[in-house]
């Protein structure tokens, strides 16, 4: 379809006959995402009138969705998913972040600069110092009070943009730097804090056996380290059952999804709510 064309039906989503409009919306999402720029400087003119911006805007979500759904089903098909690109097919569609390759600039720029500090000789200990030093000090990331913690601060595009985050969005982005830099760091869940495990790098997950946690991270308060015992001591207190268990990047894209969902429910977003419920079940699990 040419752009002429294209216009045309755009034209007529001012139309008021709902008839017309599905019609227009069926052929516009045949057109895919190509033609996102050109709804986006619809959605500008037509700002004022309330019934074609938000046509527009449903267009514009329902093509981000079906760009999210084979993203995300791409994802989980890959031998080594990175949580970093699973996370932004969610944050795409959840209506807290979305600005996807001003969030790619910022991890690039982050982990380039972390990765010059890095080199073979480091510890573990050494090694986590680096990241804490160009995160927290050199880039100036933070912790997002409980009082102000939003869906902003959950997704990584948004949290890499602002440099603040909650213990899921900052947990993520710390989780995205390890695996960019193949740091022997691993995602644990207590309660609702998020930590990360540092496992010996000579273990094998294959094996089956318990991995050797050497010490644990937590980057919601400036990638302190923590003892074992001392972590475990914690957690009990949260969970009297809890025993650590490593989350790969498939179980913390499901987890930060199940979040958002709940995050788009307490703020009134039942349209997010619902698409991210959808986006879910590529994943196995039912629409919420």
């Amino acid at each position: 379809m040419s752009g002429s064309e294209i216009q045309a039906l755009m034209a007529l989503l001012d139309d008021p006959d709902e008839g017309v409009y599905n019609h227009v919306r069926s052929r516009l999402m045949e057109q895919g995402e190509a033609i996102l720029p050109m709804l986006q400087a619809q959605q500008v003119r037509a700002s004022r009138c309330e019934m074609t911006a938000g046509r527009l805007e449903e267009l514009m979500s329902g093509m981000m969705e079906e760009r999210a759904l084979v993203g995300l089903k791409g994802w989980l098909q890959s031998e080594t998913p990175k949580v970093f690109d699973g996370a932004l097919w969610l944050e795409s569609v959840c209506g807290f972040g979305g600005q996807r390759e001003e969030g790619e600039a910022a991890f690039s720029a982050l982990r380039r600069d972390v990765w010059l500090e890095l080199n073979e000789e480091l510890t573990a200990l050494e090694q986590v110092r680096v990241v804490n030093h160009v995160l927290y000090s050199s880039y100036g990331f933070e912790r997002a009070t409980l009082t102000e913690q939003d869906g902003r601060h959950a997704v990584p595009a948004q949290v890499l943009i602002e440099r603040k985050g909650s213990p899921l969005g900052l947990g993520v982005v710390y989780l995205a730097l390890a695996e960019s830099l193949d740091l022997s760091l691993h995602a644990v869940a207590v309660s609702g804090l998020f930590f990360l495990a540092y496992v010996d790098p000579t273990w094998d997950a294959s094996v089956g056996n318990e991995p050797p946690v050497w010490f644990y991270v937590n980057p919601f308060d400036g990638g302190q380290m923590v003892a074992p015992e001392e972590l475990q001591m914690i957690a009990r207190e949260l969970e009297p059952d809890w025993a650590p268990r490593l989350l790969d990047a498939k179980q913390v894209c499901l987890r930060m999804g199940q979040y958002l969902i709940r995050l788009c429910r307490e703020s009134d977003q039942t349209p997010a709510a619902h698409r991210l419920s959808r986006l879910l079940e590529v994943f196995g699990q039912r629409p919420a």
